[in-house]
């Protein structure tokens, strides 16, 4: 019986300390984090969050484009509040370079709820549900007219971009061997790449919203999707492609993405989409009456 407990008790020690050994080693393989890093990890910004700076920027954004610029182009010689047409144009622009932050942040949002998604065709679908219910007041509001056959509100470009990650992360995982490593990256990426081509071609001919620059930033934040650095290289990369200095500003909340989750608001995004440009436009038919 002595004999038995001994066993037992140095089986015991055995399992203990090859547990703390397994917990050594597991600290050691985690890189060690800089003092940004655990700042950002304590006071830094969640996802949800950043879909919040978003969504005030696109909503300042379109009023701007849905109801200053709508105003000014049709009734010039009128003011509104006390503006001119010129003082009108004036704050546009500037309503519209505060907007540019907001595409790639939605970009690499993407990217992020692509990666983390249970149900990536799910998430597919969502966006295609949206696009669809968006665009009647997405028409209205900015073209005046509806149907608008030449500009696709940006549900159908995020969406394209996902059926687009798709394609490219399993032929990813198909070509890339766990033995060679390295030696078969080069070639998985370049076959990532020709598969972004048919996607921007159909991004520029289906006239959706950022047409075919929408799938190579999207593009662009996947290949950066996996450190801090590669994400603010993304961001600053995807404000050139687009032609978007002011979007630089988006580097700021980027750099302070924590990696979390942060509030469950999922559906008051998507549904905040065609809401607000539907409001915008009823607002802008009211004051163009008066």
């Amino acid at each position: 019986m002595e004999e038995c407990e001994n066993k037992a008790g140095a089986e015991a020690e055995t399992e203990v300390e090859a547990k703390a050994e397994a917990g050594v080693k597991a600290e050691a393989s985690e890189p060690k984090k800089n003092r940004f890093e655990e700042f950002v990890d304590m006071h830094g910004w969640s996802g949800s969050t950043l879909k919040l700076i978003a969504v005030v920027t696109m909503l300042i954004d379109h009023i701007g484009a849905g109801l200053l610029e709508r105003f000014a182009m049709e009734h010039p010689e009128r003011l509104l509040w006390g503006l001119n047409a010129d003082q009108i144009k004036d704050i546009d622009f500037v309503m519209r370079s505060i907007g540019r932050i907001a595409f790639p942040i939605y970009c690499f949002l993407l990217v992020e709820g692509f990666v983390k998604t249970s149900n990536v065709w799910k998430y597919f679908t969502r966006l295609m549900i949206f696009g669809l219910i968006s665009e009647v007041p997405f028409d209205l509001c900015f073209f005046g007219a509806f149907p608008y056959w030449e500009h696709q509100n940006v549900m159908f470009s995020l969406a394209l971009g996902v059926l687009m990650l798709i394609c490219i992360d399993r032929a990813g995982k198909a070509l890339l061997d766990p033995e060679k490593g390295n030696k078969r990256q080069g070639f998985a990426g370049f076959v990532q790449f020709l598969i972004m081509i048919p996607f921007a071609v159909v991004a520029y001919f289906a006239f959706v919203d950022y047409v075919c620059l929408a799938i190579f930033v999207i593009f662009v934040f996947y290949l950066g999707r996996k450190s801090r650095v590669g994400n603010l290289l993304a961001m600053t990369g995807s404000c050139f492609i687009l032609d978007e200095i002011p979007a630089l500003a988006g580097l700021i909340p980027l750099a302070l993405y924590n990696g979390k989750r942060g509030l469950k608001l999922k559906y008051f995004f998507y549904s905040f989409y065609p809401a607000h440009i539907l409001l915008i436009w009823l607002f802008g038919k009211f004051i163009l009456k008066l």
